[in-house]
This record gives C-alpha cells, sequence and structure tokens, in this order.
C-alpha cells in the first residue's frame, strides 16, 4: 500500500522538515534582521533526542524505507519532495509519517478480521462530517493497541481514556540563527524531558550552544519593547525646581553645581530635577534625548494635547499632574515626583506701630459713649457737691476747675480706682455707685475682648492654611491660581469660581510682590524651592499641605516603551539622589515668620499703649 501526499510546492515542505528559511524567501535584510533571535519549541520522540531532533532510540530500517519511497515517488511521479538524509529531516516529519503509519496498521489489521467486513468500509452521508467508518469500534481496538517501533521512537498508547503517547514528553527548543550572513537557521539549544531532572530542572542546556537573541545579542532581553537607541523628542516648560534655563546669551553666572543639559536652541540649557531625571534615564536606557523648551505662554494642558496628537514631540517631562481628564487622552508613567498644595503671601519685612491698637477690642461708638458717661457724670457730680467744694476752697478754685475736679472723680470711678474725697450728696453717691457697676462691666468686656485680639494678632497672617480662604479671610479675587493647571479644578470645586488668573508659575512671585493678589495655591516643594533662594524673608507659606497631587511623564495612548520608562523611572527614584538634591536642601525657613513674634504678643501691637503712656 502506498500513500502520497499531495503538497502545493516542495519548498513549502522543506521549510517543515529542515527547519530552514531559504535564502530566496528572505529577501527584505531588515525582516531578517527581525527574525532573528526567534525561540520555538519542538516536539520529538523516543528516549530523549540528539541535537538533529532524531530519538536515541528509533527505527531506522523504518526511516530508510521513508526516505527511500519519498525518493522514488519523486522520480516515478513527479509528486512529493527529497526528504534528504536522516541527519537533518523534521521532527514533525517523523511524527507525520509515524501517524500515518499507525493509521495504515490498523485499518490493515482491521480488514483481516474475519469477523468485521473483509475491508473497512466508510458509511457515507450527504453532510461529510457525518461519514463514519462501518466498523469503527474495532478499528479503534487496534488503533489503540498498536505497538511498533517508529522512526520517532516507541510508538505506544495508554490504555485510560486520554489516549494519549506514553513513554514520556520530550521538546527541543530551537533558536533562529544566522549560519552566515544571508541563511537563517533554527538550532537546538535545549531540550526537555518529563520524567528527568537535572538538579530539579527540566530543561537541559546542549554543549556548545548559546542563544542568540535579537539584534545578535548574548544578553537576556527584558520582556517590553525597549528605547535603547531611539531619539527621543522631550518637550519641557521652565518651571523651578523642574526645569530651570540658562541661556548663554544672557549675563547670568553659569550654575556649577548641576547638570546641564543641551537643548534644541544652542544658546538655551536646562537644569533642574527634570533634566537630572532625564540624564539618568539617558544612562539606564540608552536613547539620545532631544529637548525642546516651549514658551512660557504654553500651558500644561496644551503640552498634554500636544502629545496626544503626536505632532511634534513623542513625551512631555514636567510636574505635570495625573488626573482623570488628562488620563482620557493621554498614558502617564509611574509618577516621578509627588506633592501637596501649598498657599504662598506676603512676609512683612518691617516694623508697624500702631497707636491704638489696644483701643480696638471696643468700637469708636464705644468709646465715644464711654467719654460721654465721664463727661455727663463729671457735670452732675459738679452741679450736685458745687456748694460744698466752693466752701472747702474759698475761692481758691475757679468754677472750670471744679467741674474738671468733678470729671476726674468719675473717671477714676470707671477705671474701678476709687476716691480719697467723699461725696457730701445723696445724688453724689448713687453715681459713684453707677460708675464703679458700670466700670466693673466694660473692665471685664474690654479684658476678654483684648486677649482676643492678640490672640488673633499672634496668629499673623491673616490666614493659616486653606481654610481661611474657603471662609472668606480674604477676598476670593485676592487669590492667585495659574491657569490652565490641575489647581483650578481642586479650587473650583473647593473654594469659588472666583480668583485671579496668572499666567504662568513665575507670576505667582511678582504679582504678590506687585500687592496684585494677597496668597496663591501651587505646588509647595516649588513654592519652597524659590522662596529659598529669591524671596526668603519677603514671602513665606502658610498652613499644612493638602490635595495631594502625582506627577508623571505624559506619552500618546498605548506608547510602546511605557513599560520601559515605568521600569526604569521606579529605579532612578528607589535611589533617592535626585529628590534629595532638589528638594532636601534648605537655607531659609519661610514656614514660620520670627520666633519671638511667635512666642508671644507682638511688639507692633503694643508699642502704641507703651507711646501713649510716655506721652
Amino acid at each position: 500500500m502506498k500513500i502520497y501526499a499531495r503538497l502545493r510546492s516542495c519548498s513549502e515542505f522543506s521549510k517543515i522538515a529542515f527547519g530552514v528559511f531559504p535564502p530566496d524567501m528572505l529577501k527584505n535584510n531588515e525582516f531578517k534582521k527581525n527574525l532573528e533571535g526567534l525561540l520555538t519549541i519542538i516536539p520529538f520522540g523516543g528516549d530523549g533526542g540528539s541535537s538533529n531532533h532524531q530519538p536515541l532510540n528509533f527505527n531506522k530500517t523504518l526511516l530508510n524505507a521513508a526516505l527511500a519511497t519519498s525518493q522514488n515517488s519523486q522520480n516515478e511521479h513527479g509528486i512529493g519532495c527529497h526528504l534528504g538524509n536522516e541527519s537533518n529531516i523534521s521532527s514533525f516529519a517523523m511524527f507525520t509519517f509515524d501517524a500515518t503509519w499507525t493509521l495504515i496498521q490498523a485499518l490493515y489489521k482491521t480488514s483481516l478480521d474475519g469477523k468485521s467486513s473483509p475491508s473497512p468500509w466508510f458509511l457515507s452521508s450527504s453532510y461529510c462530517f457525518n461519514s463514519s467508518l462501518e466498523n469503527a469500534t474495532k478499528y479503534h481496538e487496534y488503533l489503540k493497541a498498536t505497538q511498533f517501533l517508529g522512526i520517532s521512537g516507541p510508538i505506544e498508547f495508554a490504555k485510560n481514556v486520554s489516549n494519549d503517547r506514553v513513554g514520556g514528553a520530550y521538546y527541543a527548543l530551537e533558536n533562529l540563527q544566522y549560519k552566515n550572513k544571508e541563511q537563517l537557521r533554527f538550532v537546538q539549544v535545549m531540550k526537555w524531558h518529563d520524567e528527568i531532572k537535572v538538579e530539579n530542572e527540566n530543561w537541559q542546556s546542549i554543549i556548545q550552544q548559546q542563544i542568540i537573541w535579537p539584534n545578535g545579542s548574548k544578553e537576556i532581553p527584558k520582556d517590553y519593547p525597549q528605547i535603547q537607541g531611539e531619539t527621543l523628542r522631550i518637550h519641557v516648560i521652565e518651571s523651578p525646581p523642574y526645569v530651570m534655563i540658562w541661556n548663554k546669551s544672557s549675563m547670568s553666572e553659569k550654575p556649577s553645581d548641576a547638570k546641564m543639559l543641551d537643548t534644541q536652541d544652542e544658546n538655551v540649557k536646562i537644569y533642574g530635577y527634570v533634566a537630572d531625571l532625564i540624564d539618568h534615564l539617558e544612562e539606564k536606557m540608552y536613547f539620545k534625548a532631544k529637548i525642546v523648551v516651549a514658551p512660557l505662554n504654553t500651558t500644561y494642558d496644551g503640552m498634554v494635547k500636544s502629545v496626544s496628537l503626536n505632532e511634534s514631540w513623542d513625551i512631555a517631562i514636567l510636574d505635570i499632574a495625573i488626573t482623570s481628564n488628562r488620563l482620557g487622552i493621554v498614558d502617564f508613567s509611574l509618577p516621578i515626583f509627588e506633592d501637596t498644595m501649598r498657599i504662598i503671601i506676603r512676609e512683612s519685612s518691617s516694623f508697624n506701630v500702631s497707636f491704638f491698637s489696644y483701643l480696638n477690642p471696643f468700637s469708636l461708638y464705644v468709646w465715644l459713649s464711654i467719654v460721654g458717661v465721664i463727661l455727663l457724670s463729671g457735670l452732675l457730680v459738679y452741679i450736685f457737691e458745687r456748694e460744698e467744694n466752693e466752701q472747702e476752697e474759698e475761692e481758691k478754685q475757679k468754677k472750670f476747675r471744679a467741674m474738671i475736679f468733678g470729671m476726674y472723680r468719675a473717671l477714676r470711678r470707671i477705671v474701678g480706682i476709687g476716691d480719697d474725697v467723699k461725696f457730701r450728696s445723696t445724688s453724689s453717691q448713687m453715681i459713684s455707685v453707677a460708675l464703679v457697676a458700670l466700670s466693673c462691666i466694660l473692665m471685664a468686656i474690654y479684658t476678654a475682648d483684648l486677649a482676643s485680639f492678640l490672640t488673633m494678632r499672634r496668629t499673623n497672617p491673616p490666614i493659616s492654611g486653606i481654610d481661611g480662604i474657603k471662609n472668606g479671610r480674604l477676598p476670593f479675587h485676592r487669590v492667585g491660581i495659574v491657569k490652565n493647571t490641575s489647581i483650578i479644578d481642586y479650587y473650583i470645586q473647593n473654594v469659588s469660581d472666583v480668583y485671579y488668573r496668572l499666567e504662568n508659575p513665575q507670576d505667582i512671585y511678582l504679582a504678590l510682590i506687585e500687592n496684585r493678589i494677597d496668597a496663591a495655591l501651587f505646588e509647595g516643594e516649588a513654592l519652597q524651592y524659590v522662596i529659598d533662594r529669591n524671596y526668603c524673608g519677603r514671602l513665606s507659606l502658610v498652613g499644612v499641605g493638602f490635595a495631594k497631587s502625582w506627577f508623571g511623564i505624559a506619552m500618546k495612548k498605548d506608547w510602546e516603551y511605557k513599560a520601559d520608562f515605568d521600569m526604569n523611572i521606579l529605579s532612578v527614584r528607589e535611589e533617592g539622589l535626585i529628590e534629595k538634591k532638589w528638594f532636601l536642601k534648605r537655607s531659609c525657613n519661610s514656614d514660620v515668620g520670627n520666633m519671638w513674634e511667635y512666642d508671644g504678643i507682638p511688639m507692633s501691637s503694643m508699642s502704641g499703649l507703651f507711646l501713649t503712656f510716655l506721652t
């Protein structure tokens, strides 16, 4: 019995039989380059197999017969393909031959069985899948009982319901390597046996065979695309301390302790947290950075939108907060930094003397009423005590001085000192008692209000955090917010939709110095850095941080190098060197004012009282 397999072309079969890509199939050199390093797992039979896919225990006679049949069929009928010799035949061809030979033997035994039909016949059906073998049960029994030594090794099947081939599973790991500069060939580099383990490993390396990875590398690659060797367009905006600019044409001194990176403009260099981050990532990831500094009027939302459209750059690196709206159009890397919002205000640097600050517990109308009571009481005392006073004074005092003396007595009663002069008239004594009662009430109220007022003055500035702004301690139109930032969303949702619009982060400090605003909200570490170096003693931070934000690298959706960036950003941040350099060094404590002022009642509140006494 002869069985022939019709193939569309001999070259297709040779790809299976020999595991080789002929040069004429790979005319595109770039395509061939991408194929190098490809791995595939090839099954083989027998007791382990050798490096040329052949099992150690196989039927060499049957293999030679199969090769001869292949050769003869090609010569006689012009069909089929010459399989070559036993040293380079594919394991798939071996399994195919043994499977076919197993079917032939089962059919042959079924046809010789006297209890069944003289030959295996098919019961036809109009629907091909309903056709069946007439004596299928007997055929399956012979098939399951088949045992012989094939060209892929011993052939035998399990007696359980699985019907799997027994004798163990054997596989080879093959690697597509260049045999020469033109031809790619699969090379067996490892083999696997499910029953034999060496040092608890089923995989065994083949001596003198090494895996070649893509691009001819002998190092194990990572399981994600890498940006190595690529030129990366990076977009930044000036925003200290993340990105700071030094221009060759300016007269400013070049920072000596900072790493300077070149930009697309040969006269402009950048330094800061982002510059150091880019430098570290370049060293780890082996890409070339092409940095573009955008104009100051470029907004953060504008940067994100440009990245999503892939207009002029691949990524944007800055203190760009990761928000749900932005995640709708771009992807972000793992956070490059975390920060909270802080409030920045002006810090008074001059000593302001208030002559009448100690009078603030009572309003002007209350003080006028007290003065009126004193004047009226003095006048009444003068009237009631006029005769006696005139007799005692014996013309030594004039009427005006007598009236003043009466007011003096009333004032002594008001302040609770008492009087060494006894009133003779009943009316004067009643006025004295009423003044004593009034003085007790006024002194209690004044003392309580003065303590409250001085306590409030000790908490200078007028706000101590975001709650002060929410409660209206500052006019909303005097609170500055940088346009098109995530801070606007927080402010509108939690405070008010009224604010002073700032064009960029640098405008915060100028607006405060010029008294255009009373406070501003921005990232705490950025504010601290600028105050520490440029505005110490003039600007300060109040309250604690709130509304934590995470900053990430903005990149287009489903960017292939995202995983590469995430892994290396995590590595850089674990080192902690960049954060320590730019955020942990401080020379100006901008969170509080003068220590002595906050430890007691400020002199500016009490100076007027002392000056009044001296006067």
